[in-house]
């Protein structure tokens, strides 16, 4: 019954994926992937959209979204895709294992930062890299925080690791820079996406200069909830983007329209906060993609 309930979550949520045209073959590489790592098969060389490839493992939820849906994290990848430039900056602070680095820079061409603490998953995002043969990418194993100092991260939860402001066993001494000192030198950041596990608060108080740089004007970051661990209110982050004249917006995709919102998007994981709103719509009504089950095409 346990095993009959997951698949029916897994079959309602892959029917509702913009590029899934059948929730069946789905269900079918989401049960042969899962019954691989069963039997410890690891490190899965996959092709993916553009014939980017990457590593799968059983860690890796957001790529195995990637295998069962063709493209994970729909809603952000589209508007990264539909906004940032080539000539800009993107910085991915919790890149985990790349599926934000292989879309900025394996398809737009856009400088990517990507920031991992944790060394087996930076290990596996240098990987990726790697295999793409990707350039201009700086992939960076230190954590992010309000100040220079060491910190304790868990490492044993796969996408789930984080800052522990309890007695783990499991974790690792990671460095930490202020998001203002690894980016001193960079004036072309244009978008900023920030996912990591309810720390989000202390990226952004270490993060005065880089907010009131006018060429920042898209962050997208993850509000679910997990701010709760580290003990303040999530609206400490919101009111700190409203500050700096960032305000929340959702993105739909198939209508490539935004809407704006009084508070996070309580439907997603993550909330897109805009600067200038006529810039974004401006882009969004420029560029054309279309996809396929293999291809992006962009124009």
């Amino acid at each position: 019954m346990i095993i009959y309930n997951k698949l029916k979550q897994r079959y309602i949520e892959f029917s509702k994926h913009p590029l899934v045209e059948n929730p069946v073959y789905a269900i079918a590489r989401y049960l042969i992937v899962n019954v691989l790592f069963i039997f410890q098969v690891f490190n899965l060389k996959v092709k993916w959209v553009n014939n980017l490839k990457y590593y799968l493992s059983n860690e890796d939820s957001s790529m195995k979204e990637n295998y069962y849906c063709h493209i994970g994290n729909f809603d952000d990848s589209l508007f990264i895709l539909n906004y940032i430039n080539p000539d800009e900056t993107f910085v991915d602070v919790g890149a985990n294992v790349g599926h934000f680095t292989l879309l900025t820079n394996g398809l737009i061409g856009a400088k990517t930062i990507s920031i991992e603490p944790v060394k087996k998953t930076f290990a596996r995002l240098v990987a990726n890299i790697n295999l793409n043969k990707l350039s201009n990418v700086i992939a960076h194993n230190i954590a992010i925080s309000s100040s220079n100092e060491y910190l304790k991260i868990i490492n044993h939860r796969g996408e789930l690791n984080k800052v522990s402001c309890e007695n783990e066993k499991k974790y690792e001494i990671v460095r930490a820079l202020t998001l203002d000192q690894l980016l001193m030198k960079e004036d072309n950041v244009s978008l900023v996406k920030i996912d990591v596990e309810g720390y989000e608060k202390y990226i952004l108080k270490g993060a005065k200069k880089t907010l009131s740089n006018k060429n920042l004007n898209i962050i997208i970051i993850e509000l679910n909830g997990l701010n709760n661990y580290y003990k303040y209110n999530e609206l400490d982050v919101i009111n700190i983007l409203i500050e700096n004249n960032f305000r929340p917006f959702r993105f739909i995709p198939n209508e490539k329209k935004l809407y704006p919102l009084s508070n996070k998007n309580s439907l997603a994981h993550n909330t897109l906060f805009i600067r200038n709103i006529n810039l974004a719509k401006e882009r969004l009504s420029k560029r054309i993609i279309s996809i396929n089950k293999s291809n992006i095409y962009i124009s």
